[in-house]
């Protein structure tokens, strides 16, 4: 046991790196004197003192240890000095040994710092090429500090750790194993023959040994950890960025310019991008245009580069018909990035999208609407009944006015909106140039010479406020009752009706006699537009000239209008209006509001004017023309207007009152029109001041004196349109008298009835024109 157990202690004293062999000298001295039997020394004494066995071998003797068998026979014998000297030559070895690994340790960090000041040397030269002089400074500094930070904390950290480890295994060694032996030792003093609490001991010490030994490579990997980092310093000084310990990667320090503000993805359909944040990592996103679905997530990296963190960039087609988000009013087409929109029966607008038709019905049993009032400017309003439908956006109208003093001259303002100034005479309408409802119609009196017998004017096109209309009623009062009475007997459907955001105003002002004009199309109506909708008011500054003036596709016709002249004529214009004067004996002194108009339109949207037919030149005419609407093109609604070159006329030349109950159309119109589309003129020979009231339409049944508030007391259908024309205590249309657009309804057979001359009581012949410019479908 003995041999084995120094061979054993020797072996694991070399391979530990073990530099104390007085445990080894404890362990024979301690079995010496546990078994003296085993060995024979000479004058030797064998005693104890505190407890402890002390053996006593003078200096000229050794020990000798023989092994014995049960007969007592020496089989093997060895010398306990020579042992232990071999034993102590280990021990220096084993010292010499660690003593070595450290002095490499110190060789290996010394090459290190070598080779980090030669890298530092190459990155400080780099730097000093291309950066500029105060970021030089910036970046040497913060280059050193890095340096000197990690090399001397790494140097630091491997020695201290080396040198803790050797100690610790040396003191742990001497105190803790020796304590253990020791107290085997001891525990063996009273149990000479307990070999194995001995070998326990022995087993004790290798453990320990062993640890030790990992101790020391745990302290060498310690400066290996250490050391890493300073590599991965270096590596980033290579590509001129520094390392960032918190996320362990190379991060710009001073000279990072940002990334560009735009990002080129690859792909055609990409959207023109502008990166909000183009710093060190930086995100942007890259989009499609529209019409096209797809992105991509950008960041901005160490070298300014925008690097994809996403798929890339693959805009594909929306399909927006689909999808249900296009914005066609009629029919989606899908085109590669984007849709295109059509409208089968209806015209496609200038916006691409939307589709515009405006479409007449007459109605089969026509309605009135009544108001009166005794002040000044009094609001009203009316909701349509159920005859008039929900997707109606305007009705047709004729209108008739009456003063129960048979003398005041007034204005009425019917629309969608009465929010408005109701001083609208003398020339107001031209001087405020602003939205005053949609349709102004004057009741003629006072200095204007009375319409004594109260007026119809015809035709009245009014746009709907969703199911209502506002009036501003008797503008201008001064005295008695004014009544006004719509029939209302047809209503328009589709588009056209601008908003009254969009209603603005043509203003001419001309002081020259037979000026011809071409007049452009208003800001909100489309250049394809077939026809205009408006309203229209004169005045001149004279207050008594009396003119006309023409609107429509050319102004190419005669320019004496007057006396008649129209009875044999061929065209004056789509629309004729007179402006009464001279020796007319209404005078049209606070100027006029006609109603509402429906003007043809030339190239361009706009019309051609001939104004001022018959003007003295003795002042200035003022036109305001406010446009509430228009007649989509293409022919896609009801609506359509005859060519120039095919305007057809009828005339009638009548002493005496007479009834037409079937009145053919021309043969221009087409079979199946059921309405027509008219500018009339009217004249009654200038011997005579006849009042006469005129009526067009599906209906010539009903009373014959619509006149003196009749129109108000027969509260009945009265044909589709009543026209007066002025005389007797009424001023008189001295030079006759234009009447604008008009438009009645045609009976299922394509004629149409009148009752012509009602009220006329002399011989003198009265002249009734009737130039058809267009029909309804």
């Amino acid at each position: 046991f003995f041999f084995t157990f120094v061979r054993s202690f020797a072996w694991r004293i070399m391979h530990g790196r073990v530099t104390q062999v007085a445990f080894a000298t404890l362990a024979v001295l301690t079995l010496l004197a546990m078994q003296p039997s085993c060995a024979r020394a000479y004058n030797s004494t064998i005693s104890t003192r505190n407890d402890s066995v002390v053996v006593s071998v003078p200096m000229n003797q050794t020990v000798i240890i023989e092994r014995f068998d049960e007969a007592g026979t020496i089989v093997e014998s060895m010398d306990l000095f020579s042992i232990l000297a071999t034993m102590n030559a280990t021990a220096e070895q084993l010292r010499a040994t660690l003593m070595s690994q450290i002095a490499s340790t110190d060789t290996a960090l010394a090459e290190l710092s070598t080779s980090m000041n030669t890298r530092l040397a190459d990155l400080q030269a780099q730097i000093n090429a291309k950066a500029e002089a105060d970021d030089v400074e910036s970046a040497f500094r913060a280059v050193d500090q890095a340096i000197s930070t990690a090399e001397s904390d790494a140097v630091a950290t491997a020695q201290t750790q080396a040198d803790s480890a050797i100690g610790t295994a040396m003191a742990s060694l001497r105190n803790n194993e020796i304590a253990a032996l020791q107290s085997s030792v001891d525990s063996l003093g009273s149990t000479k023959a307990d070999l194995a609490t001995v070998t326990s001991a022995v087993n004790n010490l290798q453990s320990s040994i062993q640890q030790m030994g990992q101790s020391l490579q745990t302290s060498i990997q310690g400066v290996a950890t250490e050391v890493e980092p300073l590599e991965d310093v270096l590596d980033c000084n290579d590509i001129g960025l520094v390392y960032d310990a918190s996320t362990s990667r190379c991060i710009p320090a001073f000279a990072h310019t940002g990334c560009s503000a735009t990002i080129d993805a690859g792909d055609t359909n990409q959207l023109s991008s502008e990166c909000a944040s183009t710093t060190f990592d930086g995100m942007c996103t890259v989009s499609c245009k529209d019409g096209f679905a797809g992105s991509a997530k950008y960041r901005c990296n160490e070298f300014a580069e925008w690097v994809l963190t996403t798929d890339p960039l693959s805009c594909t087609d929306v399909d927006e018909c689909a999808a249900g988000t296009h914005d066609c009013m009629g029919v989606c087409t899908n085109t590669v990035g984007g849709f295109a929109c059509s409208c089968p029966n209806s015209e496609l607008l200038p916006d691409g999208k939307s589709c515009a038709r405006l479409d007449v019905e007459f109605l089969s049993s026509p309605f009135n609407l009544r108001y009166s009032s005794t002040s000044n400017c009094a609001a009203a309003q009316t909701t349509m009944p159920s005859s008039i439908p929900t997707n109606a956006v305007a009705i047709l109208a004729t209108a008739t006015t009456y003063n129960t003093c048979q003398n005041d001259h007034v204005t009425y303002s019917v629309g969608r909106s009465y929010s408005h100034d109701c001083s609208t005479w003398d020339n107001r309408v031209y001087d405020l140039n602003a939205y005053l409802n949609d349709v102004l119609l004057t009741q003629e009196g006072d200095s204007s010479g009375a319409s004594h017998y109260g007026f119809s004017s015809g035709s009245m096109i009014v746009p709907l406020n969703g199911r209502t209309i506002q009036l501003r009623l008797s503008m201008g009062h001064s005295h008695c009752t004014n009544t006004i009475v719509l029939q209302v007997y047809g209503y328009f459907t589709g588009q056209g009706i601008l908003p009254t955001s969009q209603v603005k105003n043509i203003r001419i002002a001309s002081s020259t006699a037979q000026h011809k004009i071409s007049v452009g199309k208003p800001s909100y109506t489309p250049a394809t537009a077939a026809g205009l909708l408006g309203t229209i008011t004169t005045f001149v500054s004279t207050r008594r000239d009396h003119y006309s003036f023409s609107l429509g596709r050319s102004n190419n016709h005669p320019y004496n209008s007057w006396e008649n002249e129209p009875y044999s004529g061929t065209y004056y214009g789509d629309n004729h209006y007179t402006h009464q004067g001279d020796s007319s004996g209404q005078d049209f002194y606070y100027g006029h509001s006609f109603g509402s108009s429906i003007t043809p339109t030339a190239t361009g949207g706009g019309y051609q004017m001939y104004n001022n037919l018959g003007f003295n030149s003795a002042g200035t005419s003022y036109f305001t023309h406010q446009v509430f609407g228009y007649v989509p093109g293409g022919n896609y609604g009801s609506i359509r207007f005859l060519d120039v070159s095919k305007v057809a006329k009828l005339r009638w030349k009548l002493t005496a009152f007479q009834q037409y109950t079937a009145v053919a159309k021309p043969s221009v119109v087409p079979n199946g029109a059921r309405g027509l589309i008219a500018t009339i003129y009217t004249f009654q020979d200038q011997a005579s001041t006849d009042h006469v009231v005129h009526s067009f339409g599906r209906k010539a049944a009903h009373g014959q004196n619509p006149w003196s508030g009749n129109v108000w007391s027969y509260n009945s259908w009265l044909n589709d349109i009543l026209l007066t024309h002025e005389g007797d205590s009424s001023g008189n249309f001295h030079y006759g008298h234009w009447h604008g657009s008009q438009i009645f309804g045609l009976k299922d057979d394509g004629t149409f009835e009148a009752n012509l001359c009602m009220g006329k009581s002399t011989a003198a012949p009265h002249y009734i024109t009737m130039f058809i410019t267009g029909y309804i479908l």
